[in-house]
């Protein structure tokens, strides 16, 4: 007689699903003293221009390229170019903040971690081990491991654990659902029944005890 697919259940990734915090401040400096307040300005045979202030910070003109670096003196660097993309860098925790006008968000952190914030609420967020996690503002959400691991959460809490072998898990609020690549399904229902349905045809039903209540091979 075949034997049931194993019980054992697979756990969903254990990791924060929580983004990483910001810097802690996204308030980027946007002026470095008024042109009255320079020190020196010093133009360079390539054509960019640097404004030294008394406070220390220094403006970096690039005209050719059409972008202007500010370098405050806690060693803060703020980036525009002539599209208005937004390059903001804190010293401390050596964090890029990126701002496009389209509304998008970059964070990079010094560990290889990347959040990316679209301005319709969704956030990407790239691990340094390869994994990948998308949530959306609707409060879905996917994980993509890298070995192959999906991991998916929807609106009505359902969860479908996709695995590289071919195995899936599904939980929905009636039961738990596992499926094999050989058509086997092997359901568990809210009240503990057990359903294990084989791609032969045969059927095979336990109580929440394990108690065999129906097997169509034997019929």
């Amino acid at each position: 007689m075949n034997q049931s697919p194993s019980d054992k259940d697979i756990r969903l990734p254990d990791k924060s699903l929580n983004p990483s915090p910001c810097p802690s401040s996204l308030h980027h400096r946007t002026s470095g003293g008024n042109t009255k307040d320079i020190v020196k300005q010093i133009q360079y045979s390539d054509g960019h221009i640097e404004y030294w202030y008394p406070n220390g910070n220094v403006k970096k003109v690039f005209p050719d390229r059409e972008v202007t670096k500010m370098i405050y003196y806690n060693g803060d660097v703020r980036e525009t170019d002539k599209d208005g993309k937004v390059k903001y860098f804190y010293a401390t925790t050596r964090t890029w903040h990126t701002t496009t006008t389209d509304g998008l968000e970059i964070l990079e952190f010094p560990d290889g971690q990347v959040e990316k914030r679209a301005s319709d609420g969704t956030v990407e967020v790239s691990f340094p081990d390869g994994a990948i996690r998308v949530a959306q503002a609707d409060g879905t959400e996917k994980w993509s491991l890298p070995d192959g691991t999906v991991a998916q959460t929807f609106i009505n809490g359902d969860k479908i654990l996709t695995l590289s072998n071919g195995q899936r898990e599904i939980h929905t609020k009636e039961h738990k659902r596992r499926e094999y690549p050989d058509g086997t399904v092997k359901i568990v229902y809210a009240d503990g029944t057990q359903e294990t349905r084989y791609s032969s045809g045969r059927k095979r039903l336990k109580d929440k005890d394990g108690n065999l209540l129906m097997d169509s091979y034997d019929n």
